[in-house]
């Protein structure tokens, strides 16, 4: 088992850390109370709340300030570093409740994707997908009436059918692998 390893929250050194393990924790320090009177405060390990998407988020405040912050966004840029243009903060295993460090990775939407593809979330939409463009391939259905059949948008349909949604998806229902690759700094 390896030691959990703990580094400052940017923008917020002094006040917190977050941990490779997907921890976070404030730090003892010292604040200034009405009328200036300094009151010891012990560190401790945040309570992580439900968030959006299946993932934990934790409240950090400072200077009478507090901001709602996911828990592998903190992990990331702490350890990372910011997210490069274009990418999002991807969970290898599609376990958004797993921020462990190794858990996580900066990556293309598509990569994203396909991770929860390989890992069976979203298997029903797969085969929706699927279903679609061989229905659409056939001629006998308008993206209108696809929309209306999948309880979807036509626009969404449109995406669909051109690839610009699941566009890693071949029709045989194999992927495209991803080849894209973010070192870690430090």
């Amino acid at each position: 088992m390896s030691k959990e390893t703990w580094k400052p929250v940017v923008g917020y050194e002094g006040y917190y850390e977050v941990s490779d393990m997907g921890n976070v924790r404030s730090v003892d320090r010292y604040v200034d109370y009405k009328g200036g009177t300094p009151r010891f405060l012990k560190g401790k390990v945040l309570a992580k709340r439900p968030h959006s998407h299946d993932r934990y988020s934790v409240v950090l405040r400072k200077d009478g300030v507090s901001k709602n912050y996911t828990v592998h966004r903190l992990v990331m840029l702490t350890f990372v570093g910011e997210r490069p243009e274009g990418m999002e903060i991807c969970h290898n295993d599609s376990n958004g409740k797993n921020n462990r460090l190794d858990n996580l990775r900066y990556d293309t939407r598509t990569s994203n994707q396909l991770d929860r593809y390989r890992t069976g979330d979203k298997k029903e939409d797969i085969e929706m997908v699927l279903e679609i463009r061989r229905l659409y391939k056939t001629g006998n259905y308008t993206q209108a009436k696809l929309g209306e059949m999948f309880g979807m948008r036509q626009g969404s349909i449109l995406r669909i059918v051109n690839r610009q949604r699941y566009g890693w998806l071949n029709d045989d229902g194999t992927i495209q692998e991803s080849k894209t690759e973010i070192k870690y700094a430090g």
